[in-house]
């Protein structure tokens, strides 16, 4: 099918249209084979620690002034703190995300709240 969500990125270096698909993986017959130049490790990541490292993410950028959006960021209801950590470490907390990805997943989350309300 199509994609589930178009969205346009605009900072002062670039402008594109983002167009995210959803794919549902057959765990029985389909795998994962992390390729090393794209992914530091492999592991699952619960979806909460993704929203809050996300959050986190975009809290320094405002905060060094380089969010490349509208300011304030837009931020899951957790704001960068998740207490259920399932990962062994914190390092989660310092996960920097690249601004233009960030800049998706705000489209992703006003998408998400919007349909919600439905």
């Amino acid at each position: 099918g199509g994609p589930f969500l178009n969205c346009l990125v605009c900072t002062s270096y670039n402008r594109c249209l983002v167009d995210l698909f959803q794919y549902v993986m057959d765990t029985e017959i389909e795998n994962i084979e992390w390729q090393d130049e794209e992914v530091a490790w492999g592991e699952f990541v619960q979806m909460g620690i993704v929203m809050a490292a996300a959050d986190l993410s975009m809290q320094r950028a405002a905060d060094a002034g380089t969010w490349p959006g509208r300011y304030p960021p837009i931020q899951s209801e957790l704001k960068g703190v998740f207490s259920n950590n399932s990962l062994n470490h914190e390092e989660w907390k310092k996960w920097d995300f690249v601004p233009d990805g960030l800049l998706v997943w705000k489209a992703w989350l006003q998408f998400v709240a919007k349909n919600a309300k439905i």
